[in-house]
């Protein structure tokens, strides 16, 4: 998907290496891109926005996605997966909130980006255990198989998942 599929010209622009994939090819890390940064804290604004204790929850899924490359490589790729941060399906409702420019103006804006620059360099855990995935109980039931995720924790009014690591099996 190219990458100003769907997002405003003013934050579409092309990402370099994430942060770990820098640290691992042992070059010098370089800031995050203020893209990704805004993207990512779009994003949680759009999915968690009133519910603090889901918001670094939200971000850290993005960032886990990322690094597995299996829903894109780039933040952008990973937050506009089809179906998968509903605040970016077409039809949703948070979506013209998420994308309008009044989003950067709201009082919880520029702490969700602080949130993002954190988790982004290292500088805070994630406090998912690993999730790749995660709903609100409350308003979603999402058609998932269950029996292939474990559940890692319950962030404010999200229950968050990773998918179940396969046992190696040992050789007798």
């Amino acid at each position: 998907m190219p990458r100003s599929a769907g997002v405003p010209a003013s934050i579409a622009k092309p990402t370099g290496a994430s942060l770990v994939d820098q640290l691992m090819a042992g070059l010098q890390p370089q800031p995050p891109d203020p893209e990704d940064v805004d993207l990512a804290a779009r994003t949680a604004f759009g999915e968690a926005r009133g519910d603090p204790a889901s918001l670094l929850g939200v971000i850290a899924t993005i960032l886990n996605r990322q690094r597995q490359g299996q829903w894109g490589d780039t933040v952008q790729e990973v937050v506009q997966a089809p179906k998968q941060y509903s605040s970016w399906n077409p039809e949703d409702p948070n979506r013209k909130k998420m994308l309008a420019k009044s989003a950067i103006a709201h009082p919880e804006f520029a702490d969700i980006q602080e949130q993002v620059l954190s988790l982004m360099q290292g500088e805070t855990a994630d406090p998912t255990g690993g999730a790749e995935f995660y709903f609100n109980p409350d308003t979603a039931q999402p058609q998932w198989d269950f029996g292939k995720l474990e559940p890692t924790v319950k962030l404010g009014r999200h229950q968050f998942y990773k998918r179940k690591r396969r046992k190696k099996s040992s050789a007798a």
